[in-house]
């Protein structure tokens, strides 16, 4: 009988190692659930983060390329204006030579008037 106890005992003692595992390993798979909820809530994080950057990244893109076509219209505009400007001050400058040989022509020579 003294055998009999010994394996009833020796199988109580495993079935108490098999509860204190099957507890351990409870807890370790709760904590690792919680571990991959934080990884998960970190990861939709970084990719919402991610897509406002690109959203940004896309905005400044499309500001920059309408900066530079504005600038592109400017630099037109400009160079139109200096051409205008410099046939102006060309037509000004025939005009003021003209008038000075006009008046030159129309200035008579006091000693041929006599």
């Amino acid at each position: 009988m003294t055998g009999d106890v010994v394996l009833l005992l020796i199988a109580l003692g495993m079935m108490a190692i098999t509860v204190v595992t099957k507890i351990v390993t409870i807890r370790l798979l709760r904590q690792m659930q919680g571990q991959i909820t934080t990884v998960k809530g970190d990861r939709r994080y970084a990719f919402d983060q991610l897509k406002a950057a690109q959203a940004q990244h896309m905005v400044a893109v499309q500001n920059k390329r309408l900066l530079e076509q504005k600038a592109a219209k400017f630099d037109k505009k400009i160079r139109l204006r200096k051409r205008e400007f410099l046939a102006l001050y060309k037509e000004q400058e025939r005009r003021g030579k003209k008038a000075k040989d006009q008046r030159g022509q129309l200035v008579r020579d006091p000693l041929m008037a006599v």
